[in-house]
C-alpha cells in the first residue's frame, strides 16, 4: 500500500487536464495525498492516546468512561426526541409547510409525515436514516430537503417523485456515488454533497439547471467532463478536496459568480480563468500558487479576491484593472513590493497585506472607502502618512514592523475603532504611549 501511494505521489502534475485518463490519474494522486494526511492524523491520535495511557492511566480510564457515558446519554436523548417528534406530528396542523426534525434515532421517516402534503421545507439532519423511503413520494410539494448527516452508504436513493426540489443537502451521508435518479430533479438549483467519500462526480452534468454546488471535503477533481458542463452554475465550493489543478475548461462555466477552492494543492491559475466574465468572488487561500496570470485581470466584475497563504512574490501592475474590487486578501505570501497601479482600486473597503516582506507602501489616499487595513508583520520602517487621509478607516493594524514613531493625528480619524501599533521600534515607549490616551478616552481600542 505504501509503495502504491509513493508511486502515485510522484506522478507528474498536469496543468491542463484534458483527457479522461489524465483526470483519473490526478484523482489517484488526490486520494494518495488524502490517505497520507489521514495516516498522519491517525498516528498522532494513537501516539497521544498511548502517551496519556502510559503517563496518566487513571485519567485515561476516566476519559474512556466519560466517552461511554456520553454515548449512552446521546442514545437516550435521540430516543426521547423520536417520541417527542411523534407527539408533535400527531398534533400539528396538516397544512404545515415547514418541519425541522433533527438528532433523533429514526431509521426511516414515520408514516405520519406523509400526511403533510403541503410541506415545502423538510430538515432531517443527523437522524439515523438508511434509505430514502417510498413515503417521500407523498411529499410532492417539497422544495427544500436537508438529509445531511445520515448514512446512505450502499443505498439506492430514489428522488424521482420529488420533482419540485430546488435545494438538496446530502452532506456527510457516506455517499460513494451520486444517485442515478438525481437527473430527474429538473428544478434542482442547489446541491450540497460535502464531506462524502465520492468516487467521482459522474451524472452531475445531467443537472442542467444547477446554480450552486458544494463539494467541500470530497476528494474528487474539478472534473472538466462533469462539473465544467454545468452551464447554469453560479457558485462552486470545493474546499479541502486535495485539488491539484483548475482545468482550462473552467472557462465553460460562463455564468459562474463565485469560485471557492481554499485549502487545496493548486499551484497554477490557468489563463482561461480570465474568460469568466460574470465572476465576482474568487477564493483560493491556502494553496501553492506562485503567480497570478495577466488574463486574471480581465475579470472586470470581480469584487473579492482572496489569495491568502500562497507563494506569491509579485503583484502585476495589471491589478489596477480590477475596478470593482472591494475586498483583497494578499496576506501570508512573499510580497516585497506593491505596484502603484493598485491606487486605481478606488472601491476597496478591506485590504489585507499582513505577513509579507513589504518595505514601502504607495500613497493610500485614493482608497476613500477603505475600512480595514492590515499591514502587520512586514518590514515597514516609516508610518505611511497617507493613512491619515482614510476617513472611513475603522480597523488599522501596523504591529510587528520597524516603525519608530506614529503621528498622534490618528486621533482625527473619526470612524477609527481599533488600532494596533505594538511591537515596533519606538523609543521612550512609556512617554510615547501617553500621547494616545485621548484615543483611548474616545473608546478606541489602542494596542501599543
Amino acid at each position: 500500500m505504501n509503495k502504491l501511494i509513493l508511486f502515485i505521489l510522484f506522478l507528474p502534475l498536469f496543468t491542463n487536464a484534458q483527457s479522461r485518463k489524465e483526470v483519473q490519474l490526478i484523482h489517484q494522486k488526490q486520494l494518495a495525498f488524502k490517505a497520507e494526511k489521514d495516516a498522519k492524523f491517525n498516528n498522532s491520535i494513537t501516539r497521544f492516546h498511548n502517551f496519556l495511557k502510559e503517563k496518566n492511566p487513571e485519567n485515561f480510564r476516566q476519559i474512556i468512561e466519560t466517552a461511554k457515558a456520553d454515548s449512552l446519554a446521546d442514545i437516550k436523548k435521540r430516543e426521547e426526541k423520536k417520541l417527542l417528534y411523534a407527539q408533535l406530528l400527531d398534533t400539528l396542523d396538516r397544512d404545515t409547510t415547514k418541519l425541522r426534525l433533527v438528532n433523533s434515532n429514526w431509521s426511516e421517516i414515520p408514516e405520519l409525515l406523509t400526511q403533510f402534503e403541503n410541506l415545502d421545507t423538510l430538515i432531517l439532519t443527523d437522524n439515523q436514516l438508511k434509505s430514502i423511503s417510498k413515503r417521500f413520494k407523498y411529499l410532492k410539494n417539497l422544495k427544500y430537503l436537508d438529509l445531511s448527516k445520515n448514512d446512505f452508504s450502499g443505498q439506492r436513493l430514489k428522488f424521482s417523485k420529488l420533482k419540485h426540489i430546488e435545494y438538496l443537502n446530502l452532506s456527510e451521508c457516506n455517499l460513494e456515488r451520486l444517485p442515478k435518479k438525481l437527473r430527474r430533479l429538473k428544478n434542482l438549483k442547489t446541491l450540497v454533497l460535502s464531506n462524502n467519500p465520492l468516487q467521482d462526480t459522474k451524472r452531475i452534468q445531467k443537472l442542467k439547471h444547477l446554480e450552486s454546488l458544494n463539494l467541500n471535503k470530497t476528494v474528487v477533481p474539478l472534473d472538466p467532463y462533469s462539473i465544467c458542463k454545468l452551464k447554469m452554475l453560479k457558485k462552486l465550493n470545493m474546499n479541502e478536496c486535495e485539488l491539484l489543478e483548475i482545468p482550462s475548461k473552467i472557462q465553460e462555466l460562463e455564468n459562474l459568480e463565485s469560485l471557492v477552492l481554499a485549502h487545496n494543492r493548486i499551484s497554477v491559475i490557468p489563463n482561461e480563468i480570465g474568460n469568466l466574465k460574470k465572476i465576482k468572488h474568487i477564493v483560493v487561500y491556502h494553496n501553492e500558487i506562485e503567480e497570478i496570470p495577466n488574463t486574471f485581470f480581465q475579470l472586470a466584475q470581480l469584487q473579492e479576491f482572496d489569495i491568502y497563504h500562497n507563494k506569491i512574490q509579485t503583484i502585476p501592475k495589471e491589478i489596477g484593472q480590477l475596478k470593482n474590487l472591494h475586498t483583497l486578501f494578499l496576506s501570508y505570501n512573499k510580497i516585497k513590493d506593491l505596484p502603484e497601479e493598485m491606487q486605481q482600486l478606488t472601491k476597496l473597503e478591506k485590504l489585507y497585506l499582513h505577513h509579507n516582506q513589504i518595505e514601502y507602501i504607495f500613497d493610500l489616499s485614493a482608497f476613500e472607502k477603505l475600512q480595514i487595513l492590515h499591514l502587520q508583520n512586514n518590514q515597514l520602517d516609516v508610518f505611511p502618512s497617507s493613512i491619515l487621509k482614510l476617513e472611513m478607516l475603522i480597523d488599522l493594524d501596523l504591529s510587528n514592523n520597524k516603525i519608530t514613531s506614529f503621528p498622534v493625528e490618528l486621533n482625527q480619524l473619526q470612524k477609527l475603532e481599533m488600532v494596533n501599533l505594538s511591537d515596533n521600534m519606538i523609543e521612550f515607549e512609556k512617554k510615547y504611549k501617553e500621547k494616545f490616551t485621548p484615543m483611548k478616552d474616545k473608546g478606541i481600542l489602542v494596542n501599543l
